[in-house]
């Protein structure tokens, strides 16, 4: 039997409600979750380590580190991680840990439940169960658990607020699927035993601009504080920002000759960028834009904060940023 160990960090499946009604953090459901669901000791051998109890919107970077560096602890010690984690920020997490653990081996699930592990409800012990067979398989990436679907967790973003299925991959197919059996795909990364790389260096000065239309160069400048190093700019389409007389080239050309590290993305939630299709996303890769390609809008930031964290050679920020390192995003997607 598998060796699995559940890395308890929040999430709704551990909170309870309080007098007034509101879901919060408790630590009795932490330790009494294989009373609630004791199928998972049919399924692989059992422990459990507690290391924050967090509603996941109070999730920041020294959280990411603090479980990264527990896998990396603990990771001869099992087969595979499941990671208890609130659902809002969970892709933001699986997206960092997958870059932060390099050349991983092993299976390592993040998942939560709609509601409380306690409360009587026929689809809530479904993910953690789900997550833990999924942790004893042959597997070797960050994945997310969630309904009936594995998800590469840097390629995942949530998407509906409460549903079964609240999280899609849109531009990755599912690495598995629940039916009757556990299936999984042939684009999953392969177990291995080579050693873990632990690379939690990350650089958190990272700005990010929404375009919207009336964005002036004076907007622009503004939301770009003196510190930052990285900027990400969700554009239109496939990477068109405006130029015209009321454009923001301006704005963008100071930003770079301030040697902030700027990322075109796009506020499309499926394809990706394409510098050479408009004028506007070729003016910025002109500049020395980055191309997010295909990257969900969560592994834009992700990745340039992680990036920014292991170099500081503006051709090594682009050769990184733009290569595909842990299965994040489809080589060529835009030609280049």
């Amino acid at each position: 039997m598998k060796k699995i160990c559940i890395l308890h960090t929040g999430g709704c499946v551990v909170m309870k409600k309080n007098a007034k009604g509101v879901l919060e953090p408790a630590l009795d459901l932490q330790q009494q979750l294989l009373d609630y669901v004791p199928q998972l000791n049919t399924i692989a051998e059992i422990e459990s380590k507690y290391l924050f109890q967090l509603d996941s919107s109070d999730f920041s970077p020294r959280y990411w580190k603090m479980l990264a560096e527990t896998i990396a602890q603990e990771y001869d010690n099992y087969d595979g991680f499941v990671v208890l984690h609130g659902a809002d920020t969970l892709a933001y997490t699986a997206t960092i840990l997958s870059f932060m653990l390099g050349n991983l081996g092993k299976p390592v699930i993040l998942t939560d439940t709609l509601s409380p592990v306690n409360e009587p409800n026929p689809d809530n012990h479904r993910n953690v169960i789900n997550a833990i067979r999924f942790a004893t398989e042959n597997i070797a990436e960050v994945a997310i658990m969630f309904g009936n679907l594995l998800l590469r967790g840097n390629r995942s973003k949530k998407t509906h607020e409460m549903s079964i299925n609240s999280f899609t991959s849109p531009n990755f197919p599912a690495i598995g699927i629940v039916e009757a059996e556990l299936e999984l795909s042939d684009q999953r990364f392969i177990a291995h035993n080579k050693p873990l790389e632990l690379r939690t260096n990350i650089i958190t000065d990272v700005t990010v601009i929404k375009l919207f239309p009336g964005i002036s160069n004076e907007h622009v400048l503004g939301m770009v504080p003196p510190r930052t190093k990285g900027l990400v700019i969700e554009a239109y389409g496939s990477g068109n920002i405006p130029l015209g007389q009321e454009g923001i080239q301006d704005s963008l050309e100071q930003i770079a000759d301030q040697d902030i590290m700027i990322a075109i993305d796009t506020q499309c939630i499926y394809g990706g960028v394409q510098y050479n299709k408009f004028a506007g996303g070729h003016f910025a890769k002109s500049r020395g834009a980055l191309s997010t390609h295909d990257l969900t809008a969560e592994a834009s930031i992700m990745k340039l904060m992680w990036v920014l964290g292991q170099t500081e050679e503006h051709s090594e920020i682009q050769r990184i940023y733009e290569d595909n390192l842990v299965g994040e995003l489809t080589e060529h997607f835009d030609g280049l």
